[in-house]
């Protein structure tokens, strides 16, 4: 960002430390080992959730389908009857024939709803330098695992108060690569009010 371009006198000049051959040794040693212990905890880490997961299905009595690329499984005949009114989509059509089934009454999650659902504010972010100030809850504030980043994150110059999160609201991303992720509200876990931008879906459940 600073160099218009990087010169050979530039490189030469680099400081580079000598160690002994020991020492160069000891250190890739310590790392190897860092690396491989690392991996270990990733393992374990990855085969808890396939566990977690593998016993909610089971409680909820939902038989995932095997994944099937093969022709005969990407042709397949339904009824406009069956789908009139809904999606027309195979990938839904499918889901709804395949794996909507549970050994608990299935209802849509509409119809557990206190109100429609709901964008955020369609505000710019900007630096948030006072921790009592709202927050503007976005996207990229919402790690893989579904729970709030930590730092003061961003505020806006207008928010309204309709955006203000409650407790047990969930927000849902509605827009690019990361549509689906979702995020749950707990006011007693954060000290200040919080607010959701527009690339997000607010739902309160009943």
């Amino acid at each position: 960002n600073t160099l218009p371009r990087l010169q050979t006198e530039d490189i030469e000049n680099l400081p580079v430390p000598i160690l002994k051959t020991s020492t160069q040794q000891k250190i890739v040693g310590v790392y190897k080992d860092a690396f491989v212990s690392k991996q270990n905890k990733e393992k374990e880490a990855k085969d808890l959730l396939a566990s977690i997961d593998t016993y909610l299905m089971s409680e909820l009595g939902i038989t995932l389908p095997q994944k099937d690329d093969s022709l005969a499984r990407k042709i397949f005949n339904v009824p406009f009857s069956d789908i009139s009114g809904l999606r027309l989509d195979p990938e839904m059509t499918l889901y709804s024939q395949k794996i909507s089934k549970s050994k608990y009454p299935l209802t849509p999650l509409g119809h557990l709803l206190k109100s429609n659902p709901q964008y955020g504010a369609n505000e710019a972010g900007i630096k948030r330098v006072n921790a009592d100030s709202p927050r503007y809850i976005r996207i990229t504030d919402i790690d893989s695992n579904g729970f709030l980043k930590k730092g003061l994150g961003k505020t806006a110059e207008v928010i309204e108060e309709k955006y203000f999160l409650n407790d047990k609201d969930i927000l849902f991303a509605r827009s690019g690569n990361t549509v689906g992720k979702t995020y749950i509200h707990h006011k007693n876990k954060v000290e200040y009010q919080c607010f959701f931008a527009g690339y997000m879906i607010r739902i309160v459940v009943d």
